[in-house]
């Protein structure tokens, strides 16, 4: 039996808070929504990543709102969102 690849997420960003808006579609069992995460991260990254199993992700609705310890605002937008389906991820990257 082969073994799964290991489901730990990177430790250089911190999830904090996810704020989730669900509409099911009881038809046929599935959903549409919208996931605002807070989070921490601990060192500069070019990339996030996320357990994303059988999700379908809009790349073109995916915002970053970075905020520095002086407060400032900045929205930045990914340069790709890719999925792993084998490891059940996705990758957003910057």
């Amino acid at each position: 039996m082969s073994k799964k690849p290991s489901c730990l997420l990177p430790d250089d960003v911190q999830f904090q808070h996810y704020d989730l808006e669900l509409t099911p579609n009881f038809a046929d069992f599935t959903f549409k929504g919208i996931v605002k995460i807070t989070c921490n991260v601990l060192r500069p990254v070019r990339e996030i990543v996320l357990h994303a199993v059988d999700l379908h992700i809009q790349p073109e609705g995916v915002n970053l709102t970075c905020q520095s310890r002086y407060g400032r605002e900045l929205q930045v937008h990914p340069e790709s969102v890719i999925f792993d389906v084998e490891q059940e991820m996705v990758t957003i990257s910057f």
